[in-house]
């Protein structure tokens, strides 16, 4: 893993690796920046989808068509986060592989606070 650098210009927080590729401009659309949950979320889904997509080429389903979403449990992080995650339509064999391959991503393993799944197949 390359080093990640966050720099600020004051209004928003920009994250790069060493090299140079953009990462994520940490900024709402009216300037505000983003919350310690918000920026949690985004790691925590970047890191489900990543572990996801290699799956999804050996199975041949469609990249496209993978969802996540994020939600806390309630108004603190301690309550942990909800994620819905919306697959293609696949076989109930893929769909466990799947969700195994959600339940390793280690930004989850790395929490202490409780990640519930729900899954949906189209």
């Amino acid at each position: 893993m390359q080093d990640i650098l966050v720099t600020s210009n004051g209004r928003q927080a920009n994250i790069r690796r060493a090299d140079g590729v953009e990462i994520a401009a940490a900024c709402g659309d009216n300037g505000q920046s983003l919350s310690s949950a918000e920026l949690l979320a985004a790691a925590l889904g970047s890191c489900v989808a990543a572990n996801l997509m290699p799956l999804f080429e050996r199975h041949a389903l469609n990249p496209a068509a993978l969802q996540i979403a994020l939600r806390p449990q309630s108004n603190g992080l301690e309550a942990g986060f909800n994620i819905q995650v919306r697959v293609p339509s696949c076989s109930a064999d893929i769909l466990t592989r799947l969700q195994r391959g959600a339940e390793r991503c280690a930004v989850r393993q790395s929490l202490n606070i409780p990640v519930t799944f729900h899954w949906q197949v189209d």
